[in-house]
């Protein structure tokens, strides 16, 4: 009886998985891709390229603050 229900339980987490990840797939497959708004195509077309095109530079490492000065004031 216990190997059994168990067996059945195995079972409908297998179908439920499947399930899941067939629904996923077809999700992912007919999700609509984004397109430019009419701002963005303004913008691209003032500056000559498109925002893919354009490369960000690299921010520089923040350099670390010393906050262990004394402000002179003794308790």
């Amino acid at each position: 009886m216990k190997r059994k229900m168990v067996k059945m339980f195995v079972v409908a987490l297998v179908v439920f998985g499947l399930a899941c990840a067939g629904s996923s797939v077809y999700a992912a497959e007919n999700t609509p891709k984004k397109e430019k708004g009419p701002a963005l195509l303004e913008l691209e077309a003032a500056a000559g390229k498109k925002i893919e095109d354009v490369k960000v530079p690299e921010v520089p490492k923040p350099t670390p603050v010393n906050t262990n000065q004394s402000s002179g004031q003794k308790k």
